[in-house]
């Protein structure tokens, strides 16, 4: 698209993006893929909606699968009850890019292996970013979201944002122990959001830690350095 549509007039539209499991057996078969997500699955929403934050000027609509009681649903709900998946965690804190101009952000970190199975069914070794995410600004507020996809290490991370000064900062972090926590029925608060602030005035460079499974969400308010086209880009070193 960035050969033949330089103005980008044509635009894209995703639909039904996200992950598919089996019918969880709680669960009467007449609530069609019914499935309570994990964090697992928070992780693919994050991964999901910060490409489409990356590429603003190509993607006009991106729908996730479905909203309620099946394919990677934002709320699960049986008779009186209701709970919030992980996926609902990750989309209430990506409302914040929501009306912002996307800004060019860079991750430098260790990749993550894995094995696969290949179309012969053979274990082969495979590849992913250890870090990944966007950012976006609006007036002065920059909002930056990162994903570690790795099970079990955590990555140390500097924050470098030129074009800018960091006044101020708050961050939050969805997580867990274990990369297939879920909110139940029984326990609707198992996957809860966890919260840390930082207010006072940061110096350039600001570290973070996204821990195991991390979706992290940094807002920053700036004191811009020049009003010139991108206001500002980032560059996160893991």
């Amino acid at each position: 698209m960035g050969e033949f549509d330089r103005e980008r007039r044509v635009k894209l539209v995703v639909d039904e993006w996200g992950a598919w499991h089996k019918q969880d057996p709680d669960v009467p078969p007449g609530y069609l893929y019914a499935y309570a997500g994990t964090l697992r699955d928070g992780l693919i929403s994050a991964m999901n909606l910060d490409t489409f934050q990356r590429h603003a000027d190509k993607v006009a609509m991106a729908n996730p699968a479905q909203l309620v009681n099946t394919i990677h649903s934002l709320f699960h709900t049986y008779e009186d009850k209701f709970i919030l998946t992980p996926n609902y965690h990750v989309f209430e804190m990506y409302m914040a890019h929501a009306g912002a101009t996307a800004l060019r952000t860079e991750f430098i970190a260790p990749k993550v292996s894995f094995t696969r199975l290949d179309a012969q069914r053979k274990e082969i070794t495979a590849g992913l970013w250890g870090l990944n995410g966007s950012a976006s600004l609006k007036d002065k507020q920059l909002v930056l979201t990162v994903v570690n996809p790795h099970h079990n290490e955590v990555r140390e991370t500097e924050i470098a944002i030129r074009g800018a000064s960091i006044k101020a900062g708050e961050s939050r972090t969805l997580t867990a122990s274990d990369l297939h926590a879920r909110n139940s029925f029984a326990n609707p608060r198992t996957r809860t959001k966890e919260r840390a602030s930082k207010r006072e005035r940061l110096e350039y460079g600001l570290s973070v830690c996204p821990s195991v499974g991390d979706t992290a969400h940094v807002y920053f308010k700036l004191t811009l350095l020049f009003s010139v086209q991108p206001l500002c880009s980032l560059c996160l070193c893991g």
